[in-house]
């Protein structure tokens, strides 16, 4: 789906669809290559990077706003820390929104972020709806500040009959499916997590000499190996091998 945005906004294909609703014959535009479109996205877990990987795999360059570093992979380059979000903003011809809801991102998407981003960049919104505030969005997208823009989630879903995002005609808008997930895909994903939580167990049961319950409950895995020493571990993980 972000991919999918970022090319629609790339190619500027709104403009060929209302061309064609107006019966224009308009061949003037002229993209940048995908190299010269520096693309943000903001969060760096397991959304993020696989947004991050798909759009850099197309040749755009991806600047990843993450709150502690994250995975490197070719193409992105990786901004964390405070005022990494505010960094990757204004960087971005096109900025991609995946961030997780929490006290500080709330509202994260307002006149002061849209107003540090360069003039005419398009907004990709897929996270939650209450990153954004409405109203300063409209306002940046009526002044020209957002040039164009995609809408998967709202502050209110369904969205209201008489809101103003309907009939706008730089807002691409799909009622919350950007990440609707086939039963098929349902399954896979589920056995992958499956498999991850067998490997923990046997890790648990092997190195930390933990049982299953005990291990299920943990909340911090690393903090344990540490809170029983590197040097037990390492002996233990080195009969495992030797096994």
């Amino acid at each position: 789906y972000a991919a999918f945005a970022v090319l629609w906004h790339h190619r500027r294909m709104g403009d060929y669809v209302a061309n064609q609703a107006a019966r224009k014959w308009v061949r003037s535009f002229r993209p940048a290559a995908p190299a010269a479109v520096p693309v943000g996205v903001l969060g760096y877990g397991l959304m993020g990077r696989a947004v991050a990987r798909a759009i850099a795999a197309l040749g755009f360059p991806v600047i990843a706003a993450a709150r502690s570093g994250g995975e490197a992979m070719p193409g992105v380059e990786i901004v964390s820390g405070p005022g990494a979000i505010e960094t990757v903003a204004a960087r971005a011809k096109i900025l991609v929104n995946v961030l997780p809801l929490t006290a500080e991102t709330r509202d994260v998407l307002n006149a002061d972020l849209f107003a540090k981003m360069p003039e005419g960049a398009a907004l990709v919104q897929i996270g939650r709806g209450e990153h954004m505030i409405e109203d300063d969005f409209l306002a940046a997208l009526d002044a020209g500040r957002i040039g164009s823009a995609t809408l998967d989630v709202f502050r209110q879903e369904p969205l209201p009959e008489n809101h103003p995002f309907w009939t706008h005609p730089r807002i691409m808008m799909t009622p919350h499916k950007a990440s609707d997930t086939s039963r098929e895909e349902t399954i896979r994903q589920l056995g992958l997590a499956l498999d991850q939580l067998d490997t923990w167990v046997l890790f648990s049961r092997a190195v930390l000499g933990l049982e299953v319950g005990e291990s299920l409950e943990l909340a911090d895995p690393f903090g344990l190996i540490k809170s029983r020493g590197v040097a037990d571990a390492a002996r233990s993980l080195r009969l495992v091998l030797n096994v």
